[in-house]
């Protein structure tokens, strides 16, 4: 299939290990913010996060996507039950930001939708992992 991905629990994103690189994390919620403001704050940035493989995303002309080389391809989540959901219609991330015991922040973006949500997600569904580069 077009649309692959892994998909963690919240349990991988808050595991003292990192499962990311050294030198890479698992962006907060401010690391989204900070993110979605260079590219033009939340209402546009998606656009610029979109893969711009043809046929990825169809709501838009492939040209004017991925200028920030993000390359999002929407492989939806995976439910706490364990059903695929949204496969080729929405991107979603986790941040390292927990909202409370049971969910924690995340990010997605849409089909046919220039902006980029920040929501809410069950700590237990499986949502992608996007790693994000310290910067000092």
């Amino acid at each position: 299939t077009l649309f692959t991905g892994k998909y963690y629990s919240w349990k991988v994103v808050n595991d003292s290990r990192n499962v990311c690189p050294v030198g890479w994390k698992v962006p907060s919620d401010n690391d989204w913010f900070y993110l979605e403001n260079k590219l033009g704050g939340e209402d546009i940035a998606a656009i610029d996060m979109k893969s711009d493989k043809k046929g990825v995303w169809d709501d838009v002309d492939f040209f004017d996507l991925n200028a920030s080389g993000f390359s999002a391809y929407p492989i939806g989540y995976v439910t706490e039950k364990g059903k695929l959901s949204n496969v080729g219609i929405h991107a979603y991330w986790w941040s390292s930001t927990e909202q409370n015991e049971k969910q924690a922040i995340g990010r997605a973006i849409g089909i046919n939708e220039d902006n980029v949500y920040k929501g809410y997600a069950s700590k237990e569904d499986g949502l992608t992992i996007r790693c994000f580069r310290c910067v000092k």
